[in-house]
């Protein structure tokens, strides 16, 4: 399965999303997987009705009411999808987050989970107590994420981290997919498979410091 990550930025015009999305979408491929953040937060409200439009024949949109959607190709079984609550907003700082969750169905013994998520920000020049709050949002959002990682035998999990050192273990036995900085990928399996990465790529993007970063995962016997 080839998967993609893309954080498109907030207050982006439509434009730069566009020809960034665009950009990613020729890049990747329609059999491609992809991981998005930042869609339609603190933007005009366009950016979700031009991503469906893009890839009405090609993708499920799951997760279309977060800032967090996954497109699964249609070439897929998408099995299941769930979206959690991971923490509470907090005005002026961080919207409520969400862990956006879709299951593939590779193989008649074989179902992946992708979890799709961003963490709050902890700026520098904050109050304590705005940094205490932010800071217990930050573990309740890792808390989800590892509630929906044990949930699944396999998976791969992705989140903007606004982290960039410090950051701790989420599955057992993880295997490093992408790792650009705060934008980090892993794969996990339970005992009796193992994970194979291969042709990672980067798309460089023009938003807010971030690029996409894509790989191809393989969850195989051991």
């Amino acid at each position: 399965m080839r998967s993609w990550q893309a954080n498109f930025g907030r207050g982006v015009p439509v434009a730069v999303f566009v020809e960034n999305l665009d950009r990613l979408l020729e890049a990747g491929g329609p059999r491609a997987l992809y991981a998005l953040q930042e869609i339609d937060e603190a933007d005009k409200p366009e950016e979700m009705d031009i991503l469906r439009r893009r890839v009405r024949d090609t993708h499920h949109v799951v997760g279309e009411h977060t800032a967090v959607p996954i497109l699964v190709p249609f070439h897929l079984e998408l099995a299941d999808a769930l979206v959690t609550p991971a923490c509470k907003g907090l005005a002026l700082f961080t919207p409520n987050r969400v862990i956006n969750e879709a299951v593939i169905q590779l193989g008649p013994n074989l179902a992946v989970a992708v979890e799709n998520t961003h963490l709050p920000r902890l700026p520098d020049d904050v109050s304590d107590e705005v940094r205490q709050e932010l800071t217990n949002r930050r573990t309740d959002v890792r808390k989800a994420l590892r509630t929906r990682t044990r949930a699944h035998d396999a998976g791969v999990w992705v989140a903007d981290t606004n982290t960039r050192r410090g950051w701790p273990t989420i599955a057992k036995g993880e295997k490093t997919v992408t790792d650009a900085g705060i934008d980090k990928a892993k794969a996990w399996v339970l005992p009796g498979r193992k994970i194979r990465i291969t042709d990672r790529r980067t798309v460089n993007l023009t938003i807010d410091g971030h690029d996409a970063h894509g790989a191809r995962v393989w969850w195989t016997a051991a």
